[in-house]
């Protein structure tokens, strides 16, 4: 289900929604079961930022249709600095309160997730850009902590990650033409 989202991501195909739903439901289980806690309750905003992209991705009409597009270098600054700071009070608010493992991590993770999922879900096309290097510290850490399977399903997003940014790409190119 995790891969399909992806794959169907890719196409700008409105299914990837419903992936999503149903492969962060299985995986709040998962991510609590290794008392990654804020990864778990990440799948609960990935939940409801998959109805989100829902509506946004609802639309067929050329006139209606969400567009692939960039954003300014100052907004992702704004974004980045935003998450960054909630990242680490979250991660402080979870080390002093939690036996979370890796909990400025984990905090890094789930904000940036949130972020980037918003971003995808409005079609901003950076948002591949920041989901490898998002997959590629969630890989580091699912190693870490022997969700092997996981750990490998995170180095395909990094792969897919590529791929959707290459054919987002594309489509903005001939758009733009």
């Amino acid at each position: 289900l995790a891969l399909a989202y992806v794959l169907l991501a890719i196409k700008e195909d409105r299914k990837c929604w419903y992936a999503a739903i149903l492969s962060s439901a299985l995986y709040i289980a998962v991510f609590y079961d290794a008392r990654l806690y804020l990864e778990a309750g990440l799948q609960i905003f990935f939940i409801v930022l998959a109805f989100l992209g829902l509506k946004q991705w609802k639309s067929k009409t050329k006139e209606k249709e969400s567009k692939i597009h960039y954003i300014s270098l100052k907004k992702h600054l704004t974004l980045t600095t935003l998450t960054t700071c909630v990242a680490i009070c979250l991660g402080f608010i979870i080390a002093q309160n939690t036996n979370a493992d890796l909990p400025y991590i984990d905090a890094l993770i789930t904000c940036f997730s949130v972020m980037t999922t918003y971003l995808v879900a409005e079609k901003i096309i950076e948002n591949w850009l920041y989901w490898i290097v998002i997959d590629a510290v969630a890989c580091a850490v699912y190693f870490y902590k022997g969700l092997n399977l996981t750990a490998i399903l995170f180095f395909l997003y990094i792969i897919l990650a590529i791929r959707g940014y290459q054919k987002w790409r594309e489509i903005l190119n001939k758009k733009l033409q």
